[in-house]
């Protein structure tokens, strides 16, 4: 887990027992392993929050007017195994650190098979800590307010007032758009969005503009029609019209997962 960076607090790296991790913490105090079954709410999907309504004199229920997801929550379970010549302040120190995370916002980073993923969270429960023969078992709960699970930030280019985005995700995600050079005016369109897929912008800037669709406050100038739109998975055509050929559009985006 990674506490911002301006909190003053370092990483809690947890690893799995394979031999090159464990060479890796051979000359550390201690190694602060993973347990089986250690991720519990991390590799399955976030609940459903709405729940059917019966229909009266009729089998069955009526359909979600909409279906939103629950806050996933993780469960972290670790093993702090002390090396030789360690002490016992080293340990407490550890304890310290993540003791000191709560309340903070934190990102858990996972890395595996499928790559790097990562969520925004923060310690949702009181932490289990028992220790016994140099071995101390840890457990963590984490809540991400956002289910979703986020891989590296990835950018793409428009040429020609087109830019052609992907999300290799199985989840919407929302874009950012920078705008290097003058610009005075932006519009950006989802080719496949219709009227309810165009965002406008208009301001008189030289130094460029950001523009984040998830929460929709530019860096600069004013949003003047507000159709803001996620990218779904796949690959998608945007239209990005700048009105000025110096000005270069990027499309930033995180691929996203349930």
């Amino acid at each position: 887990m990674t506490p911002p960076l301006d909190s003053g607090l370092e990483p809690v790296v947890f690893v799995d027992g394979s031999p090159q991790n464990l060479f890796a913490t051979l000359h550390d105090p201690f190694e602060v392993t993973l347990a089986r079954n250690s991720t519990d709410g991390w590799y399955t999907a976030a609940e459903v929050r709405e729940s059917p309504t019966d229909r009266p004199q009729a089998d069955g229920a009526y359909w979600p007017s909409r279906m939103t997801l629950k806050p996933r929550v993780v469960t972290i379970r670790g093993r702090v195994v002390q090396h030789d010549g360690s002490s016992s302040l080293e340990l407490a120190l550890l304890n310290d650190r993540l003791n000191a995370m709560v309340g903070q916002r934190l990102t858990l980073q996972v890395e595996d098979a499928l790559g790097r993923r990562q969520s925004d969270c923060y310690l949702s429960s009181q932490m289990s800590w028992s220790s016994d023969l140099g071995v101390t078992d840890v457990t963590l709960i984490v809540t991400c307010p956002d289910p979703l699970k986020y891989g590296p930030e990835q950018s793409f280019q428009a040429s020609s007032s087109t830019c052609l985005v992907v999300n290799g995700g199985n989840a919407p995600t929302w874009p950012r758009v920078r705008i290097d050079g003058p610009v005075k005016t932006l519009k950006i369109r989802l080719s496949d969005a219709g009227a309810d897929g165009l965002v406008v912008w208009q301001g008189d800037e030289k130094d460029g503009l950001d523009l984040d669709f998830r929460d929709m406050i530019p860096s600069r100038g004013t949003v003047t029609d507000d159709h803001a739109f996620p990218i779904p998975p796949g690959t998608h055509r945007l239209t990005v019209d700048t009105g000025n050929i110096d000005a270069k559009a990027v499309v930033l985006l995180r691929p996203a997962w349930k």
